[in-house]
Parts: structure tokens; sequence; C-alpha cells
């Protein structure tokens, strides 16, 4: 069953511990190990940090719920069945 809900987005991002300027950014490469691994390199033109983080690609998005979330189960025990019902009203003019 599809259901909606509205989300809040959010940008992971990971500073510079070096220069506390740029951002790291993935390379391109991709280490094949188990996990993944991705190359970064601060986008600081100053700067010549690079790490590698497992199954990480800097920025990424994060989602959180905005509102709360109801599960509601049904008891099909305690289901009322009704009749529909016409109701006509006759107007005279």
């Amino acid at each position: 069953m599809e259901t909606r809900q509205e989300v809040k987005t959010i940008q992971v991002d990971y500073k510079c511990p070096k220069c506390n300027t740029g951002y790291l950014r993935p390379t391109g490469i991709v280490l094949c190990t188990y996990p993944p691994q991705y190359p970064h390199k601060c986008n600081n033109p100053k700067c010549d940090y690079g790490q590698t983080f497992p199954d990480a690609r800097y920025p990424y998005l994060e989602y959180e719920s905005s509102t709360p979330v109801i599960d509601v189960k049904i008891d099909p025990e305690k289901i009322i069945n009704v009749e529909p019902v016409l109701i006509r009203e006759d107007h005279e003019n």
C-alpha cells in the first residue's frame, strides 16, 4: 500500500578539519572494497586535505518526519455496519 507523508529535508555535509573553510567533496573514484570507499578532497584551492569514507559521499540528504506517523489498527469485530439512508427534502415554492 502506498502512503504519503510530509518530510523535512536535511543536507549532511563534511567541513574540512584542516582548513575549517572548505568542504570535502568526492573525487569521482570508488575503491571497490567491501564496503566500498569514497575518497574525498577539500574544495578549498589552498588546502590539500583528503579523506576516504566508507559508504558515504558528501554532501548527502537525509529526511526527517515533520508530522507524527500514526499507525491505526482496526478491529474487524468492532466495525458497525450502517445502512445508507436517502434523505429527501421536498421544497414547495
